[in-house]
């Protein structure tokens, strides 16, 4: 097994911290408490990042903030998967049209990261930003990780797993082929909170300390126990909702999830409605940025 580089795992996370807090800016002394790193070893991180135009640093505070060669990575992503050229204006389209906050996350490793985000939070959620991070393990992410692998799904299954809390997966299995047969997930969140995002965030501080990765996984498992899968029907009344679906890349794999978030007390009726309103939006990303439901891109290969 390659072992990965420190002074690179450095950058990696002193990226990661500068990028998900949009429009701040954070001084040497911030980011070194902030990932852990002492200050003499970040210094040599930052000036390399700085160099490279990864990061600016201003004259007169010395804080750093994002610089141009990010924003180069952007634009380069954004031409290879053009889904992401209208992201934002559909999402806003979609947010005013349900009058609900609306977003979208992307699957990175073990975590989901959002990347934009439409609309003002209902008070039936928890206020969501562009680089809020959160981790990716069963039972959270049904429209990232139904239409993957029976293997990828164990994975997602067992990082969510510790001590003698284990998950039923035949419930979890019965979930995601509804995902699969409707193209969309809906969960019911009550009493939800930031705490497995916060427990990700103390991770990343000291990556290899298993007490703090069973804290996350511990917090996983206190957040989705007031979590509960949702099949619509018209004439019940819902709330707390959120409902998702994803955008397909050209090889019909999940590109990112769109995401209707905290939908307020509604009929059924609404709530499919609603499902079927980001349905529309979900595909015109996937056909705008040349992508393929699995069964498509198998049969075109």
């Amino acid at each position: 097994m390659v072992s990965s580089a420190l002074s690179a795992n450095r950058a990696l996370a002193t990226l990661d911290w500068v990028v998900s807090h949009t429009g701040e800016s954070f001084t040497l002394s911030e980011l070194s408490r902030a990932i852990g790193v002492n200050v003499p070893s970040l210094m040599s991180v930052l000036k390399s990042l700085t160099d490279a135009g990864y990061l600016i640093r201003h004259p007169e505070d010395k804080s750093f903030e994002p610089g141009p060669a990010l924003l180069a990575v952007g634009l380069v992503t954004s031409a290879q998967h053009r889904s992401f050229e209208r992201l934002g204006e559909e999402l806003k389209q979609l947010s005013d049209t349900v009058e609900i906050e609306c977003f979208a996350t992307v699957a990175v490793g073990d975590q989901t990261v959002v990347v934009a985000e439409a609309g003002r939070p209902s008070s039936y959620s928890p206020a969501i930003r562009v680089g809020f991070r959160h981790p990716f393990m069963a039972p959270i992410g049904h429209a990232h990780i139904a239409w993957d692998s029976p293997a990828e799904i164990e994975d997602w299954i067992k990082r969510a797993e510790y001590g003698d809390y284990k998950l039923n997966r035949d419930e979890i299995n019965e979930e995601l082929a509804i995902t699969r047969a409707q193209g969309f997930a809906v969960v019911r969140y009550k009493n939800v909170d930031f705490r497995p995002s916060t427990a990700l965030e103390t991770l990343a501080e000291r990556p290899r300390d298993r007490k703090r990765h069973d804290a996350v996984k511990a917090a996983v498992a206190n957040f989705s126990s007031n979590l509960k899968f949702v099949q619509p029907k018209a004439g019940r009344q819902y709330e707390s909702l959120n409902i998702s679906a994803p955008v397909f890349s050209p090889q019909g794999k999940v590109l990112m999830s769109a995401v209707i978030n905290g939908v307020p007390r509604v009929d059924g009726r609404d709530v499919l409605a609603h499902a079927e309103r980001l349905l529309q939006m979900t595909r015109l990303l996937t056909k705008f940025g040349g992508g393929q439901p699995p069964k498509e891109a198998r049969r075109n290969r």
